[in-house]
């Protein structure tokens, strides 16, 4: 009696990662025939991630593994193999087959999940604060103005940039050192070594024939006066420290997860909005003076105010 061993192509393990792999490459040919990833940044790395696994599907030992679908026998076979690849196949696989089910609720709790839940609090609530001044900003620039959006990464420029025919631009940046260092940059440096200050957010308005201004914020989740009034000397560090580029108004914001006592005065140089008035009609004016006319500004900020929508913020100590 002979015994025909079962070919290494074969193994259920084998079939998992090939599997896997075919997946991943069809998501990244997907973004990039859908202009996602771009040529440069983050979305480029992804191109030469792309062909690696190509090589790995048809010049490698996996070209000889069958194409099969995988269920709970090739995952626990994963699971279970030696390799650690073969586990971190299985986990992978089974994380991208969760979005199977067409259900616009379940697949964006996943992405909310695994895109925000590793986050703590207070940093869920500076992209949240982010994400509205884009919202904000896309209703009051109509076309031509053209969005472009990228994702938050260790090596981006922009998170989101609103772009015009004329060459006029409007950067917004989340958590960098985007503008050039002031005193107290300079000095950490010179003392320390390093050590550069990061607003929470930064917008950046380029309009041809005029200076780049740019305006910076803070932004503080607590109901703790005394953290968020260091909150707001931060931003007056800021107002001061850049002052070369906040030319226009407000310079500096300080966003807080409670309401705001009182209403922004334009005659403040550093404002404070919270979080049901963010962003607030005189705020977004100020952002955008000189791109549009103000009626047109405030008739798009009311459309898209605050108010009735958003996440709700569980406040939390400094």
């Amino acid at each position: 009696m002979t015994r025909e061993r079962l070919r290494q192509s074969d193994l259920p393990e084998n079939v998992l990662v090939r599997a896997t792999v075919r997946r991943l490459l069809a998501i990244l040919e997907l973004l990039s025939a859908g202009g996602v990833l771009g040529a440069k940044g983050w979305g480029a790395e992804l191109g030469g991630v792309a062909t690696r696994l190509r090589h790995l599907l048809w010049s490698t030992v996996l070209r000889e593994v069958p194409d099969e679908p995988c269920a709970a026998f090739e995952v626990a076979a994963a699971k279970a193999a030696r390799h650690p690849c073969y586990g971190r196949a299985a986990d992978l696989f089974l994380r991208l087959t969760a979005f199977d089910r067409d259900e616009l609720e379940h697949n964006a709790r996943l992405l909310a999940e695994g895109a925000l839940a590793p986050v703590d609090g207070p940093t869920r609530f500076e992209l949240a604060v982010v994400f509205r001044l884009i919202e904000a900003l896309e209703s009051a620039l109509p076309a031509p103005w053209r969005l472009e959006r990228t994702v938050v990464h260790r090596k981006r420029k922009e998170i989101a940039r609103f772009v015009h025919p004329s060459g006029a631009r409007v950067e917004v940046f989340y958590n960098q050192a985007e503008l050039n260092a002031g005193e107290r940059d300079q000095l950490v440096s010179r003392y320390f070594g390093g050590g550069r200050a990061r607003p929470d957010f930064t917008v950046v308005v380029r309009i041809p024939g005029h200076p780049v201004r740019a305006v910076v914020g803070e932004v503080k989740l607590s109901d703790d006066t005394g953290y968020l009034i260091k909150g707001l000397e931060e931003a007056l560090l800021y107002r001061w420290e850049y002052r070369d580029l906040l030319i226009g108004w407000p310079k500096a914001v300080l966003v807080v997860s409670r309401d705001s006592p009182v209403e922004v005065r334009p005659g403040d140089d550093v404002v404070v909005v919270g979080w049901p008035e963010w962003p607030s009609s005189l705020v977004v004016d100020g952002l955008l003076e000189g791109l549009l006319s103000r009626a047109s500004r405030r008739a798009a900020t009311k459309r898209s105010s605050p108010r009735s929508r958003g996440p709700r913020i569980r406040r939390v100590g400094p």
